[in-house]
């Protein structure tokens, strides 16, 4: 209310303030209403060029998304069917069936927006040829020379294996001719690219734990100090993020210090290492840290020289352990190793090698 009146100082437009409940109840329309739209544009085309999935996980809990690319007219369009398909188990048996769900899910509210629009106007049926039916929403389409592109783990190249199963049975069903089926299996550049940087991340941590093998040995166990590279950030998102929902996590008191002693400076974001498994953390993670660094060490010396006794032991040991990871000057050449990666990652140079890759191999050869 306060920002429309700075806005428009002589309108009342505004007489209250929704409740939350009122805005989730929004926000549940607006996926309805989105869910049935990516739904009516997919089932408007004949076939589907290609699809995209990939996997993530928020709060323990693994999800999957589904993309299209069609072509319809002279343009190009990507449409997102779903962006948090749940399966019952992370298999690809189990995945495969969340999203034939999903495309079942998609043709009910086709269905859906049929029969309303027939209630609301039953003397409008050119209006009602104009939405496509629940029939017309199918994998199926995926079975025309179309390319089903996903990650390189074992389990997303069974996922594909079981898809392409499906669609054929599916066609052969309706009474399309074998013959005329035909579906390409892709691995994604950007993943095997993030393989490339995982295995670079790997020899980094192998190196820096065959030379401090010995410094090791000469710190007290109690610190249970750890040389992984990925956990290292892990621990940088606990104790420095801001939404890291970490009961131990110290970032709105760093932020506070950060304002008071460094006011006028810039804390570059961090990148989530919590939730997830990623094999370019090191490569992403690298520029923000390696810019916060300073302020990092300067926090926690702080914190273990103005708390001294009176802090509780693990936070004092967890303080100390953190410090002296942060500190060493093998990790700081990590970083800039891998933010000189991340740099020759989005100069292009990687990228246009990926294109030229792309662009260059036969079509069959390549799938």
């Amino acid at each position: 209310m306060s920002v429309t009146a700075l806005l428009v100082p002589n309108a009342t437009i505004v007489k209250e303030i929704p409740s939350i409940r009122f805005v989730w109840y929004c926000q549940t329309i607006t996926a309805h209403v989105s869910q049935t739209l990516a739904a009516y544009n997919i089932a408007l085309v004949d076939s589907i060029e290609q699809s995209y999935t990939d996997g993530t996980s928020r709060r323990q809990t693994a999800m999957q998304n589904f993309v299209v690319r069609v072509v319809r007219g002279n343009k190009t369009r990507h449409i997102t069917l779903s962006s948090c398909i749940i399966s019952e188990d992370e298999s690809a048996n189990s995945i495969a069936a969340a999203i034939l769900k999903e495309f079942n899910h998609g043709g009910k509210l086709l269905t859906q927006w049929r029969d309303a629009t027939t209630t609301l106007f039953p003397d409008n049926h050119e209006l009602l040829d104009d939405i496509p039916k629940a029939s017309d929403l199918s994998i199926g389409k995926l079975g025309f020379g179309s390319f089903m592109t996903t990650d390189t783990c074992s389990t997303a190249q069974k996922l594909r294996r079981v898809l392409n199963k499906h669609i054929q049975r599916l066609l052969e069903e309706s009474g399309v001719s074998p013959e005329m089926i035909n579906t390409y299996e892709a691995d994604c550049w950007q993943h095997l690219r993030n393989v490339w940087f995982g295995a670079v991340s790997k020899e980094l941590e192998k190196e820096i734990r065959d030379i401090l093998a010995e410094d090791l040995k000469n710190l007290p166990d109690i610190y249970r100090i750890d040389l992984g590279i990925d956990d290292a950030f892990c621990c940088i998102e606990k104790v420095f993020g801001l939404s890291a929902n970490y009961a131990k996590g110290q970032g709105a008191e760093f932020l506070t210090w950060f304002n008071e002693l460094h006011p006028g400076g810039y804390l570059f974001p961090i990148m989530r290492a919590c939730g997830g498994t990623r094999q370019d953390l090191c490569v992403e993670g690298a520029p923000a840290v390696l810019m916060n660094l300073p302020y990092y060490l300067q926090f926690l010396h702080w914190r273990i020289s103005a708390m001294g006794a009176r802090a509780k032991p693990f936070c004092r040991q967890n303080s100390t352990s953190f410090y002296a990871v942060l500190s060493s000057l093998h990790y700081y050449v990590c970083y800039q190793s891998s933010t000189f990666l991340f740099a020759f990652q989005y100069d292009g140079l990687l990228g246009r090698h990926m294109n030229w890759l792309n662009m260059t191999l036969d079509t069959t050869i390549w799938a």
